[in-house]
């Protein structure tokens, strides 16, 4: 009998030790799980972090990229600025790449944030000199168009010496409907004067009488007008048939004078523009 109570003891002692030791047991598994579920998901949050930052980085490249590409080809040394922000943007995508494949890592993650800064501050140096280049590129071609209009001014004016020079114009004084040649101040209805023009100087030529008593004529009111006449027509008989160098005359310009009140005797200047150019000047006296 004291032994099957002893066995009773000792089989009750030993399931409840077992007992707890399964309790136990139990505790630290669900421990370790527990831990290790948490580690699992650091990981993942972390994992998912550097790839949003890879993704959003990886976009903001492909951006700046584009706007690169858009500005190619507008100047030289533009061109050249931006071939090396291209090379520099190439080797970040590339140490971009090799930092992708171990995402895990907390160094990665902060090494990626560091290229982000440092792009970030590349590009905002790349803009601030881009719009250096392009005002400067602006006012380069604003100068070359100044020039350019400057040039085609001298060019024209240089056009109309040469013609001055080769003798082609005439002047004349008239009176009656016959217009008959005159050089008396108080008979005299009409002044004239003509040249050639040479093919490419453009419609900008511009007269100012001076009158004796220093008056000055240069409206249409006062009795001012310029004529085009074209050589071809045939109905100019002041044309002149000389050579005039190197350019083709194919227009004439007819300056005429009709007074609205008797002239007085004395010398009367006429001064000729090319726009607001003075090119030469001629006179005639009238007694």
């Amino acid at each position: 009998m004291k032994t099957t109570d002893r066995r009773n003891k000792i089989i009750a002692a030993t399931s409840t030790a077992l007992f707890f030791v399964a309790l136990i047991a139990m505790m630290i598994i669900h421990d370790s799980n527990r831990s290790l579920e948490e580690m699992l998901n650091g990981a993942k949050l972390k994992n998912e972090t550097v790839l949003s930052e890879k993704l959003a980085l990886d976009k903001e490249i492909n951006d700046y990229k584009k706007q690169l590409a858009a500005l190619q080809g507008k100047n030289k040394e533009l061109d050249k600025f931006l071939a090396t922000a291209n090379a520099d943007l190439a080797k970040k995508e590339s140490q971009l790449k090799v930092a992708g494949k171990n995402t895990s890592n907390t160094k990665e993650l902060a090494n990626l944030r560091k290229m982000r800064s440092d792009l970030e501050n590349q590009v905002s140096a790349l803009v601030a000199q881009i719009a250096s280049l392009e005002g400067a590129n602006s006012d380069l071609t604003q100068q070359i168009a100044s020039l350019t209009n400057k040039n085609q001014d001298l060019k024209s004016s240089n056009d109309l010496m040469k013609a001055f020079a080769a003798n082609n114009y005439r002047m004349e004084t008239s009176r009656g409907k016959s217009e008959k040649l005159t050089v008396v101040a108080r008979k005299t209805k009409k002044l004239k004067m003509g040249f050639d023009l040479p093919q490419n100087v453009v419609e900008n030529v511009q007269f100012k009488i001076t009158m004796p008593d220093g008056s000055v004529i240069d409206k249409e009111e006062d009795g001012l007008t310029a004529t085009l006449l074209d050589i071809e027509d045939g109905s100019d008989l002041m044309v002149s048939l000389e050579p005039m160098g190197d350019f083709e005359v194919t227009r004439r310009i007819e300056m005429k004078y009709e007074p609205k009140k008797k002239l007085s005797k004395g010398v009367y200047t006429i001064d000729i523009y090319n726009g607001d150019t003075y090119m030469v000047s001629c006179q005639v006296k009238l007694r």
